[in-house]
């Protein structure tokens, strides 16, 4: 379809960010730290610190959200993955694909 096409096209450009955050499905709490694994995003990466502060950005917007959000997976996912997008696309202009997974424990 036109939208595969276009991720793939928007992938080998601007790169892809997986983001997993897990989180305790009753508390609605991020365990530990939210992982993020860049592949080919330019001017982000653990050398400028950029990586810590956009886990910094996820487990913020995680805290942030409301209860409606924390309790609906897909809700959350998208919630993380434009709030990452925004700290990305202000902080290097690049406008990668961005994953989400949310795992529940």
């Amino acid at each position: 379809t036109s939208e595969t096409v276009r991720q793939r096209r928007q992938m080998a450009y601007e790169g892809m960010i997986t983001l997993i955050v897990t989180v305790d499905a009753e508390t609605g709490e991020v365990q530990g730290e939210p992982e993020i694994v860049a592949r080919g995003v330019r001017g982000f990466d653990g050398a400028n610190g950029s990586l810590k502060d956009a886990r910094r950005v996820v487990a913020a917007s995680i805290a942030g959200a409301s209860r409606q959000t924390l309790n609906d997976e897909e809700l959350l996912k998208e919630h993380v993955r434009v709030e990452l997008k925004r700290f990305i696309q202000k902080s290097t202009g690049a406008r990668p694909v961005i994953m989400p997974v949310v795992v529940q424990v």
